[in-house]
């Protein structure tokens, strides 16, 4: 069913239409082309979330997690072979369970895409390709000359890529600024943060005020959408954007005390970035699966880490 709705307000009615065309015993596929409720997954053999070029940022609702990768389905067309690849890894990455990825930019399902055979031993791999998530690998960013050292694989040896970027004093940040797959760096600085959306060296493709001197930022996928944003700590309080643009606080809360520092990761694999502290006073992490004041979901002994983590690749 095309132009499919995803509103409350049509529940009935297609709850209607599932009841008489499951009787007959056919699936039913809704395509609203774009995120939809959960509600609709139990009336629904599969939900077409995306349908769109490789402008249009994957959203993956945050509860899809819970539910077989087979409720989900991805239709993308305009895609370069180069594109396919990148969007076949990412929504697998997302629990997509159908996908289909063509080059066509008109008449979109009309014709099959030249690359159809690779995209179809991609899906069917059981491992991600890259520039998927994961694997994550480990680097390193030396304040004394502003220097970032970032190894592709976790190995000892000589870093892969070495990058200047930033001044003295900056402290590093690293996310998926555009949503592309790979993890790129950036320098917090006295209350501005500065973004490259590749690991080379020059001006910052994203510049923008949040935050104050003295905080510490962090980033991660708050929403699911695929792209990482920013935020700050600050003695105890988390401020997040869902957006790599100065503006307020989209999310905020309290977790920890004065003198913790923050920590984000995917603490329970359900696609979203949580928070954390780490105690330096008696080395205890703490962690939170959703973003909000409360107790910890998990609490444990640690040791400081130094590094940066990421998909450099």
């Amino acid at each position: 069913m095309d132009e499919a709705v995803n509103t409350k307000s049509k529940l009935p009615y297609f709850t209607d239409l599932w009841n008489y065309i499951t009787a007959k015993g056919m699936k039913v596929i809704l395509n609203p082309g774009t995120s939809t409720i959960e509600e609709y997954v139990s009336i629904a053999t599969t939900n077409i979330i995306y349908e769109s070029d490789p402008s249009t940022v994957l959203s993956v609702p945050s509860w899809s997690g819970k539910y077989p990768a087979s409720e989900f389905g991805f239709m993308q067309y305009g895609a370069t072979v180069e594109q396919m690849r990148t969007f076949v890894s990412l929504a697998k990455s997302k629990n997509i369970g159908f996908i289909y990825i063509t080059d066509a930019t008109a008449h979109f399902w009309s014709s099959l895409p030249p690359y159809l055979a690779e995209e179809a031993a991609l899906i069917a791999s059981e491992a991600p390709s890259l520039p998927g998530k994961p694997p994550i690998s480990l680097g390193v960013f030396r304040p004394s000359d502003s220097l970032f050292y970032l190894q592709n694989a976790n190995v000892n040896g000589l870093a892969d890529v070495i990058i200047n970027y930033g001044t003295k004093g900056d402290y590093p940040v690293v996310g998926d600024w555009d949503g592309n797959g790979t993890d790129t760096i950036g320098v917090y600085r006295n209350g501005t943060f500065y973004l490259r959306n590749s690991n080379t060296p020059g001006f910052a493709d994203l510049a923008f005020t949040f935050g104050a001197p003295g905080d510490q930022p962090v980033a991660g996928d708050w929403d699911g959408d695929g792209v990482d944003t920013i935020g700050v700590y600050r003695n105890g309080l988390f401020l997040l954007r869902n957006n790599n643009s100065a503006g307020g606080a989209h999310i905020s809360f309290v977790l920890g005390n004065p003198g913790d520092v923050g920590i984000i990761g995917d603490w329970n694999g359900d696609g979203l970035d949580t928070t954390g502290v780490f105690r330096p006073s008696n080395g205890v992490i703490f962690l939170k699966n959703v973003n909000t004041t409360g107790f910890a979901d998990l609490a444990y002994m640690g040791w400081q880490v130094t590094t940066r983590i990421g998909d450099w690749k």
